[in-house]
């Protein structure tokens, strides 16, 4: 299989204030090769553990699935603490004419501007 080079791309479009610190989190996720479905994102919040607005020092990391992004794209939310300063994509995969690929070590997944910064893979 040909890699489809930088085909998804994810950015933090928005976030809603909710209650006890607690923020959500809009992400919007495009499709530029307009082939991808049942995509899976996990994002690791960035924060500082002294500064959260929950009184958490350890944050879970928030999952997104969007069945088909499209070339247009999808917004989905996940919510976390609203104190957070950016994420780093930890896990991507998506399925491709009947492949699952994995997005990060395919090189397949870009960070978009938005909001909040969002990093591909690392530490």
């Amino acid at each position: 299989m040909n890699a489809l080079i930088l085909a998804m791309v994810i950015s933090n479009s928005n976030m809603i204030v909710g209650g006890q610190g607690y923020c959500v989190f809009e992400f919007t996720l495009r499709d530029d090769a307009g082939g991808y479905s049942d995509v899976q994102i996990e994002l690791e919040p960035q924060f500082d553990p002294d500064n959260t607005a929950t009184a958490r020092t350890t944050l879970d990391n928030v999952v997104i699935n969007v069945a088909k992004p499209g070339r247009k794209g999808k917004k989905v939310g996940g919510e976390t603490d609203c104190n957070v300063t950016g994420f780093r994509v930890v896990q991507g995969s998506g399925s491709y004419k009947g492949q699952t690929i994995d997005l990060l070590d395919a090189g397949e997944l870009k960070a978009g501007s938005g909001d909040l910064p969002i990093a591909i893979g690392g530490n």
